[in-house]
């Protein structure tokens, strides 16, 4: 932490100053710096010449996970006993507690527990980086960047990051947009209605190449989500014949961006999808 603290505090101190920054984009981890442990992606990223080591898959096996794990159980229960009474266990100590695959938790409780705290630990991190980043730009525009589907493995609870982004004054921003608008909505929807309701802002950006249905299809749904922002990579518009002609055309109507209109509300089981790790998708 205190490298990163160091590092954000520098970086505001040469870049803040006059308005050289339209805004910052946070890099809270190796995986395209998003809100997210590694995963598959990201591994084209080199560090000191070589690949990173990162896959898709439960990041908790090292000591440290395994003392935040004792840590964090404490917390929730008052004894060791109320632990085994939950987990069915008959563990002596905190201590000989040890993290595990959610797989291979033996109640529902003990799975929930994991996943809660393995959620809240990335959820904290995020949160820091946004402390450290409002502290050395406190007037431009920075925002928390989140991606993936909502599974527990990437480690992004989509609501509590939006929450504890707005009250440092972050944005968010979305990474995981592609071509179909359906999917789009679903993956998108979750985190826009959060910003909505804690007040901040949101932008989007897509998690790869695009067709021209894409391109309109992301600018929809900008449009309707009253999007602080819109980034395309520019593979999205100049990669085939029909993007551009589209991107011209329809382009102007983001000066007539506006909230939606919703007359039906969804009730997303995030428990649910904690115990079967399902996520949106």
């Amino acid at each position: 932490p205190e490298y990163v603290q160091r590092f954000v505090a520098e970086f505001g101190k040469h870049y803040g100053p006059g308005n050289r920054l339209l805004g910052m984009r946070m890099g809270v981890s190796g995986t395209y710096g998003e809100v997210l442990y590694p995963t598959s992606a990201g591994a084209e990223m080199l560090y000191r010449g070589h690949p990173l080591h990162t896959h898709d898959g439960y990041w908790a096996g090292g000591s440290e996970a395994v003392h935040s794990f004792q840590t964090w159980l404490r917390f929730q229960y008052p004894s060791i006993s109320d632990l085994n009474k939950a987990w069915q266990a008959q563990y002596r100590s905190f201590e000989d507690v040890q993290t595990f695959l959610p797989g291979a938790a033996r109640t529902a409780r003990q799975r929930l527990d994991f996943c809660n705290w393995y959620l809240d630990s990335m959820s904290d991190w995020a949160d820091r980086w946004g402390g450290w980043a409002k502290e050395a730009l406190p007037q431009h525009p920075v925002y928390q960047s989140v991606g993936g589907w909502d599974a527990v493995l990437h480690g992004a609870d989509f609501v509590r990051v939006t929450r504890d982004a707005a009250k440092r004054g972050v944005g968010i921003r979305v990474t995981n947009e592609g071509d179909n608008f359906a999917h789009n909505f679903g993956m998108t929807r979750l985190l826009s209605s959060a910003t909505r309701f804690y007040g901040t802002r949101f932008g989007l950006e897509p998690a790869g190449a695009a067709t021209a249905r894409g391109v309109v299809a992301r600018l929809f749904g900008a449009l309707v989500d009253g999007a602080d922002h819109l980034f395309y990579y520019s593979s999205n518009l100049f990669a085939n014949d029909q993007a551009i002609d589209k991107w011209v055309r329809y382009a102007p109507l983001l000066d007539h961006r506006a909230k939606p209109l919703i007359d039906v509300a969804v009730f997303y089981p995030d428990t649910a999808s904690k115990l079967d790790d399902a996520g949106i998708r």
